[in-house]
């Protein structure tokens, strides 16, 4: 795996990390785009592991409509690129292994993108930390050989992938690790409602603005580098 370093930002008074971190070292085809005629998108969304000991006996509860605004929000954003003829969404309220793998192999579109949104605290709960895996699969058999003459492993070949985290911080003074934690949820989890929103609109932009320009990238044929499996590495 190729980490190309980490770009740091600020937008208002939060820290975005942005990678993007190449997990995939090569430009995406430029034939492959030109091919591409109709796209799926599979959004899944992790609140998960939002939940913790740490408010296990409290009140508190999180709900997948804190997300549903701004994953809207996200659609909109990725429709934007029109080179990949969007045709149809469909919302995940978890990581389902075979539900994301059925739907790859199911599609009738001749590419599926699909993004995955992950949410969890810091350890001393001052930051929300978001993560999305992206990764563009090939479904038209002229497609699936481009990305197989890239990328041979695994059962699912990819056109393209890449991680995007971003870094939302506690808004008020810092006190203790069980106070902190609970003060993300008053006034109906306001802070973490602003935290998921704002985390989406971040890196919803850093998708589109790196799909849309594709960075130069080392061949891994001449550099030896090997992408790993862009879905079973999700596990």
């Amino acid at each position: 795996m190729i980490l190309l370093g980490c770009l740091v930002s600020a937008i208002s008074a939060c820290t975005v990390v942005s990678s993007p971190q190449a997990l995939l070292p090569f430009d995406m085809d430029e034939e492959a785009r030109r091919q591409i005629s109709s796209t799926r998108v599979l959004i899944s969304t992790n609140l998960d592991a939002l939940e913790n000991e740490k408010l296990a006996d409290s009140d508190y509860w999180l709900d997948t409509d804190y997300i549903d605004q701004p994953l809207s929000g996200l659609e909109a954003d990725i429709k934007r690129l029109k080179w990949l003829h969007i045709k149809k969404t469909l919302k995940l309220n978890a990581f389902l292994y075979e539900k994301i793998a059925a739907e790859i192999a199911g599609t009738q579109e001749e590419a599926l993108l699909f993004i995955d949104m992950r949410y969890r605290m810091s350890p001393d709960y001052t930051a929300l930390l978001a993560t999305s895996h992206v990764s563009l699969f090939p479904r038209k058999k002229d497609l699936i050989t481009i990305a197989d003459a890239q990328y041979q492993d695994g059962k699912f070949p990819v056109l393209y992938r890449n991680q995007f985290n971003y870094e939302y911080r506690y808004e008020g003074g810092y006190q203790d690790e069980q106070s902190t934690a609970l003060a993300w949820f008053d006034n109906d989890a306001a802070m973490v409602k602003k935290a998921l929103g704002a985390a989406v609109k971040a890196i919803s932009a850093m998708v589109v603005r790196d799909m849309a320009v594709i960075p130069t990238r080392p061949d891994p044929k001449r550099s030896g580098n090997r992408a790993p499996n862009s879905l079973y590495d999700y596990k």
